[in-house]
């Protein structure tokens, strides 16, 4: 994977839950649980990330900044979802196709569906953000300070699921 230097947990399988499944009955319960707490030290760095862009983009102006705010914030989301997916299925992926894996958010999730939705609608606005030199604010699904209040619901529903399965972000 792209970034990342041997060794690194995420080079030993493609999905570190299945990973420690399958160690499980080899290794003591204290070494899975170094395998578990690396996995969590990724888990709240990821998120990290994705806050990084969401403080960014919360300083930015609605019309004058709107391109950048909309790009911010939507990978803002898409690191906060990487982290969620990361915990609850144990995937890593720096792939470009993993853009559209929007519905692997977990079903306990506070309110998914709208999650998902927002997140397609904040993809294609960044898209038109990042790549069309026509399309203007007026253009967006979201506007950029809708894009804000759904950028912080979703970190607070992230931060929900993460508390409930042991992990301060």
């Amino acid at each position: 994977m792209k970034g990342l230097n041997s060794p690194h947990l995420f080079l030993a399988s493609g999905n570190t839950l299945k990973m420690i499944q399958n160690l499980n009955h080899i290794l003591s319960a204290r070494e899975i649980a170094k395998i578990s707490a690396e996995l969590d030290v990724n888990i709240v760095s990821l998120f990290s990330l994705g806050m990084e862009h969401f403080v960014f983009a919360s300083n930015l102006d609605n019309d004058n900044d709107w391109r950048q705010k909309i790009s911010r914030l939507y990978y803002a989301v898409y690191n906060f979802r990487r982290a969620i997916v990361l915990k609850f299925n144990g995937v890593y992926s720096t792939d470009s196709s993993d853009h559209k894996n929007i519905e692997l958010l977990p079903s306990t999730l506070s309110n998914r569906e709208s999650h998902i939705n927002n997140l397609r609608n904040l993809r294609e606005d960044r898209n038109l953000a990042d790549y069309s030199h026509l399309g203007t604010k007026a253009d967006l699904v979201i506007a950029p300070k809708d894009a804000l209040i759904f950028a912080e619901q979703f970190l607070e529903d992230c931060k929900e699921y993460f508390l409930t399965h042991g992990i301060v972000v």
